[in-house]
């Protein structure tokens, strides 16, 4: 079914409509690009702060083993300790 319009009204109404469907496209276009844009930052933001929790938790879960082990070495450097290490082969 095709209807034409004649006159200045038919070119009148194709053109609204024709305006109205690419400024329809043209604001979803702009908005999904900024939605995009806006998603990919705050993903960037949250990893970067797990990333940085991760490293401070390994840290000073690093700190806490590295202590443990002074303590231990420290405690075995004694006479027993070091006749046992001697009697253990090292």
């Amino acid at each position: 079914m095709v209807v034409v319009l004649k006159g200045l009204r038919g070119i009148v109404a194709i053109t609204g409509a024709t305006l109205i469907v690419g400024m329809a496209f043209l604001m979803s276009a702009v908005v999904g690009e900024r939605s995009r844009t806006q998603l990919e930052q705050e993903i960037g933001r949250s990893l970067s702060e797990a990333a940085y929790q991760m490293a401070e938790k390994l840290d000073a879960d690093m700190w806490a083993r590295s202590n443990q082990v002074s303590v231990e070495l420290c405690g075995n450097l004694g006479d027993d300790g070091l006749r046992r290490a001697a009697y253990r082969g090292g």
